[in-house]
């Protein structure tokens, strides 16, 4: 006949068993989870957005093609989202993101990596995310 199971209320199982038992469900339970934009980040830390209006399009580069803009916000700081995600919300361009080469207080610069922003008007809106992208293309 084999033996009754054991209990983790049962005598026989020491303090020092019971003790360990609950470490380890412990941890399983609370590792670090990952969440946010492509799962870059740890749950508990905020991605940072800032939400924008396109003011004016900035002139055509030597290909022909925009990748600047100015904002109706008066307030970032410069180059405070290198790298980082831009997405519009609205317009033409609806949905597509863009990686930030560098920003002045009021103009944006996007890199080429994802096409230029031919199309862009006045009145869009945008979302800066702080997710950011590992290489910085040049265009120059």
């Amino acid at each position: 006949m084999a033996p009754p199971p054991l209990s983790l209320t049962q005598p026989c199982l020491g303090l020092l068993s019971r003790l360990g038992i609950a470490l380890c469900a412990l941890t399983l339970y609370t590792a670090p989870a990952l969440a946010g934009h492509d799962a870059l980040v740890p749950l508990d830390t905020p991605i940072k957005r800032y939400p924008g209006t396109v003011a004016e399009v900035g002139a055509p580069e030597e290909d022909g093609h925009v990748y600047a803009f100015t904002t109706t916000n008066l307030d970032y700081r410069p180059n405070e989202f290198r790298s980082w995600r831009l997405t519009f919300i609205s317009g033409e361009l609806f949905g597509k993101n863009f990686q930030i080469q560098e920003n002045t207080p009021t103009d944006i610069v996007v890199t080429n990596a994802n096409g230029s922003l031919d199309g862009l008007a006045e009145g869009d809106t945008f979302l800066i995310e702080e997710v950011i992208v590992r290489n910085i293309p040049s265009r120059r």
